[in-house]
Order: C-alpha cells, then structure tokens, then sequence
C-alpha cells in the first residue's frame, strides 16, 4: 500500500506539534506501509500567507481582539494555496491513499485518490472546548466550521484519537458512523520500559515521600495550580509530597515543588531527566481545563504511573477511571483529589494493582504499534472497499 501523508511542517520535526507527526510517520511505516511525506510545503512567503498575517495583526494588535482573536490557519486564502501545493507535489504520482493528521488543510484538495484522516479533534469541539475565555472573530468561526464541513466530505474515513472527537463529527458535521473510528494515539517517547523494569521502579518508588509529577507548558491550562494545592493539602494532612514541574517555570516559591522547565525529549541529558521523574513518580497529576486527548497520559502509563486527570475534551479516551488513573470532575476540588491520594496509597497493594494496570493499559492499548495495526486494518478496508477510485464521503442528511 502507497501512501501520500499529508502535513504542512516537516514530519520528521520531533520538536513540531509534540512529536506527533514524526510518531504518526513512524506508526504507519513500522506496520509495513510504503509512506511518502508530502510535507513540508513553500507557504509562508507567499501572497496568501502575507495577507493572512495582515490580519492576525489588524484583529490581534490594531483592533485589540474587540472582535475576536484571529487565526491565520483558517484563513480560506491560505488553505486554497495549501490545495495548490499539495496537488502540485501529487500530480503525476501513483498513490493508493492520502493520509493526513488534519482535516481543514485539505478542504480544497481535488483529486480521486481516497483520503483518511487520523486527527485529534474537529472543530467544533476544540472551539466549545478551548475559545471560551479566547474566542475567535466571525470571520475565522464562519470559515472554520465551512472548511471542516467542506473537508470531511471529502474523506472516505475519519480516524480520531477520542470518541470525544468522534462523537462531534458525527453530531456537528453529520458524518455517518461508518465512516468514522476511534484509534487513540500512543506515547511520544523512544524509549519504553519492559514490564519487569516498571515493577521494579513501582517497588523502589519512596515510602517516605510521595512523588508527584505535572508536565505541561500552559501552566493555567493544564491545571498547574491545582496540581500544587493538591501537593500542599498532602503535606498538610500529614503526607510529606514533592510536585516535580515540567515543561514551564512558573513562579512558585515552595519548598514542596521543584521546578525542572523544558526538557526537550530529542536531547539525551533531557530525556534521562525526564525519564528518572517518570520512574520515581507515584502519580502523573494534570487536571487540565482543556485537552483534545493528552498523549502525556499513554507516557506515564508507559511507566507504570497512574494518572490524575479531569473528564474534559478527549482525555477519557487516554485516561480509563480505575484502569490507568482516575477521573475528576471539570475544576476539581483539590481536596478530594488528596483525599484518594491518601485513600489508594493507604493500601499498597491497591496502588501497586493500578500502577501495573496503568501498564498493562499502555502495553495493550496506548502503544503506536497496537494503534498502527487497527490503523492499517481500516486502510485496507478503505482500499478494498474503493480501489483506486473513490467517490465523496457520505454525509448524513438532517
């Protein structure tokens, strides 16, 4: 199977969306698949690219945002000259499918090869989810919502991380069930320990002290502050707690957190920093306020850490209550994220049963080779069902 995978940045770019295109490359070709990359593509010196940013500084800095924040990556001008560039690296080409991470980008793209997505969300989930206290302008919410509409049609199956995600193509944009599925993404990490390497880090995690650890670079987003008060109500209550920061040095003056800011995972000395919190920590805490899924979680699980996170977005597709973690309600109460703190720990043979569940999570489900597998079974369900031709996706009416 041929493949043309799609992406307006370089894929091999670790450091670009989370590693996320680099691990989706990766997944596709660790099953067998022949993978192109069609990416990156010559857009931002060009006319469309400087009208798009004219805007961004007339909404965001002339205007002040008194209509609304805008962004030039739905910008219709800009996802037209995407279409262009892309057909111009694809003519001539022999492909069996065009796979791609996104949806709008490739709203204007005419061609009769069959295209699949594999993203994290559609748009008007991430808008309910993530602009309320930022909310774009008319203009970009009136082109958005066109442009998804626009592309989805297009594509013969819309893979998503979350049925949060699914679940809006299908009652947003209308698209029928079949030609929607659920595959969540894996841990963004080269380097995984075996299962007798996560039992024996879960046995030397310290009696004396508990270990907590937040990753995230939006501090406020993530749930930064919550996860230091759920530190300080444990050393209150009697329980000696380090909350262990990374990827952001807020300014925090406490003697129970300790601040280690960006580690890069493509540097080595990074990378071990990283993967010593991982091993020593007893709980990933990350009560976000908003998440499209939180690949973040499949790397703790991957450790054998439990994770602390909130029902919001796509991350109850990462995170099962019971089997890799628990889950709080949105804005939780820092409180009564202690009190279960005190609660499962309390019992060391219950915390040791959900820090191996956490594993066996990661090892059976939150992998990329498990989701490359699904993945591929659904391509070729695609390509049988299709061959080399296809028509526009079926959309539901109503």
């Amino acid at each position: 199977m041929r493949i043309a995978y799609l992406t307006d940045f370089d894929p091999m770019d670790v450091r670009h969306w989370s590693g996320l295109g680099l691990h989706i490359l990766q997944c596709l070709r660790q099953q067998g698949l022949d993978v192109e990359p069609i990416g990156p593509i010559p857009w931002r010196r060009s006319a469309s690219a400087g009208y798009a940013a004219a805007k961004f500084v007339l909404y965001n800095y002339a205007l002040r945002q008194k209509f609304g924040h805008y962004s030039r990556y739905l910008e219709p001008a800009l996802i037209r000259l995407w279409a262009k560039l892309y057909q111009a690296r694809l003519e001539g080409r022999s492909f069996d499918l065009i796979f791609s991470p996104f949806t709008q980008h490739l709203a204007y793209l005419e061609t009769d090869i069959p295209m699949v997505a594999w993203a994290d969300a559609t748009f008007g989930a991430l808008n309910r989810l993530y602009n309320a206290e930022r909310p774009l302008c008319r203009e970009n919410l009136k082109a958005a919502n066109f442009l998804e509409s626009k592309a989805l049609a297009k594509f013969r199956l819309a893979i998503y991380a979350s049925d949060w995600a699914a679940d809006s193509a299908m009652k947003d944009y209308g698209l029928l069930p079949e030609r929607v599925a659920v595959i969540p993404y894996g841990a963004n990490l080269e380097f995984t320990p075996e299962q007798n390497q996560v039992e024996q880090s879960i046995a030397d995690r310290s009696r004396e002290l508990m270990e907590l650890l937040f990753i995230g670079v939006d501090y406020e987003r993530k749930g930064g502050p919550c996860a230091v008060e759920v530190a300080r109500r444990l050393n209150a209550a009697g329980v000696p707690a380090r909350l262990t920061i990374v990827g952001c040095r807020p300014p925090i003056d406490e003697p129970f957190v300790k601040v280690l800011g960006f580690l890069s995972k493509s540097h080595p000395r990074h990378r071990e920093r990283l993967e010593a919190a991982l091993r020593r920590s007893h709980f990933f805490i990350l009560p976000s306020k908003a998440e499209c899924y939180g690949v973040v979680f499949c790397e703790a699980s991957s450790f054998g850490v439990p994770s602390i996170a909130t029902r919001v977005g796509g991350i109850p597709s990462a995170v099962r209550d019971g089997v890799n973690g628990r889950l709080f309600p949105p804005n939780p109460d820092p409180g009564d994220i202690a009190a279960w703190i005190m609660s499962i720990t309390g019992d060391e043979e219950s915390y040791r049963r959900l820090a191996l569940s956490s594993y066996q999570e990661y090892a059976e489900r939150l992998n990329w080779t498990s989701a490359g597998k699904r993945v591929v079974r659904a391509l070729e369900r695609v390509v049988a069902e299709c061959g080399s031709r296809i028509a526009p996706t079926q959309i539901a009416s109503g």
